[in-house]
């Protein structure tokens, strides 16, 4: 009789509960999650999975962070008017510095222009751009004998007035150049980098055309009778403002239009009888300014709301900013008696000041008036007070508003820092 193997049986049954004890463990293991520890052969501690999960949550959180990164540059490029390189320029000049006095290359200073941390100066031979702190970002020969510029926020166009020739800048570059086949009588540039040229024409009176920040024709209008004077765009770029003249009954007709890009016929127009616009002014986000010989009215984009001003003062030259824009005009047969008025970006009046000696050149700073006179730089109040004073020294052409505690003024061939002192 043969005797049953029990012990190996047992030891059998134990070897599958073991199995499954094992089984059960790793199954708990997974279901738990995390790092988990167990000990090798060596009697060392190792972890299950926990490096492999490791990897893979950095691998998921470098990809999400790549997608955030380019729906910011996307989205910035989307909104910031002419895209991320030119809002990274505008930032990186904001925070640079250099030297004053600086040498400017030409031998006469025509205009000069602040757009937010840089002051865009044309000469007769050159344009030089340099940030409020002195650091240059630009000099270029435009090669013009008549030269113009206009700025934006992020641009500037230099044209030959009634010549053929036309650049468009960033604030470290040139970024186009065009010669035309008539002459050129006005240009505008919008926020947005898109631009607008006023030429003669062959076969009409005159031409506006309107090109994308990249130099793609958008729109095209002409007038068979009326000259155009001035243009301006919407700060977004999809409406026109062009102002025109022509002879009726012996004086002047003027006229202000508004077109939209999808018809040669205005979405608005209004009239100036017996007076010539000077100047149309887009520096406001919400309108123009037209300027003219006993005024200077507000012409909003949206609705096409007016507000007008009107002066017995000879209209002598308009500045401003963004948010706030200024008239200075001056009696006729007295250049020393001169208001300057100023108004929201709506066109509502503010404040107005009185100035009993002889002005150069203004600009605006919140509440307060910067006035160029003579040799010096004076800050006034809202009231017409004075605040601070500083020296310009001679040939000054020119002011800038820096601080309430620093200005800079343009002269023939030099930029100069002024520093501004409390009056006694």
């Amino acid at each position: 009789m043969k005797v049953p193997n029990y012990r190996k049986k047992n030891v059998r049954r134990a070897t599958k509960r073991s199995k499954r004890q094992i089984k059960d463990i790793e199954m708990k293991k997974k279901r738990d999650g995390g790092e988990k520890a167990s000990e090798d052969k060596g009697g060392k501690l190792r972890v299950v999975k926990g490096n492999k999960k490791k990897r893979q949550a950095i691998t998921r959180a470098v990809f999400i962070t790549a997608i955030i990164v380019a729906v910011i540059l996307i989205t910035a490029n989307f909104l910031l008017p002419t895209g991320i390189g030119d809002f990274i320029t505008g930032v990186k000049y904001s925070l640079s510095s250099g030297e004053y006095p600086i040498s400017l290359v030409g031998g006469d200073s025509l205009l000069s222009q602040k757009q937010g941390s840089l002051i865009y100066t044309l000469t007769d031979t050159n344009l030089e751009v340099y940030s409020l702190g002195g650091k240059k970002a630009l000099s270029s020969a435009h090669g013009f004998s008549t030269p113009v510029i206009k700025t934006s926020p992020t641009r500037a166009v230099v044209y030959e007035q009634g010549g053929k020739g036309l650049k468009l800048y960033g604030a470290e570059k040139l970024i186009f150049s065009k010669n035309y086949e008539d002459n050129i009588i006005s240009a505008g540039l919008s926020r947005s980098g898109a631009y607008a040229v006023a030429t003669t024409s062959k076969d009409f009176a005159s031409k506006v055309t309107v090109y994308s920040k990249n130099s793609k024709m958008l729109f095209e209008w002409s007038s068979s009778v009326e000259i155009v004077s001035d243009v301006a765009l919407s700060p977004t770029g999809n409406k026109l403002a062009v102002s025109v003249f022509s002879s009726q009954n012996g004086q002047y007709l003027s006229k202000v239009y508004i077109f939209g890009f999808d018809s040669a016929t205005p979405l608005y127009t209004t009239e100036y009888k017996g007076s010539l616009i000077y100047s149309l002014s887009a520096q406001s986000n919400s309108g123009i300014f037209a300027v003219y010989n006993g005024g200077m009215d507000f012409i909003s984009w949206g609705k096409f709301k007016e507000s007008k001003f009107t002066t017995d003062y000879q209209v002598r030259m308009q500045r401003g900013t963004n948010s706030i824009c200024a008239l200075a005009s001056s009696r006729s047969n007295d250049k020393k008696d001169t208001k300057i008025t100023t108004f929201s970006s709506g066109g509502k009046q503010l404040f107005e000041i009185n100035w009993k000696q002889s002005i150069t050149d203004f600009a605006v700073m919140g509440d307060k008036i910067l006035i160029l006179s003579d040799t010096s730089v004076y800050l006034l109040d809202k009231n017409g007070n004075v605040l601070k004073k500083g020296d310009a020294g001679f040939g000054g052409v020119s002011v800038q508003a820096v601080s309430t505690e620093k200005a800079v003024v343009v002269t023939d061939n030099s930029l100069i820092s002024v520093a501004l002192t409390a009056t006694k």
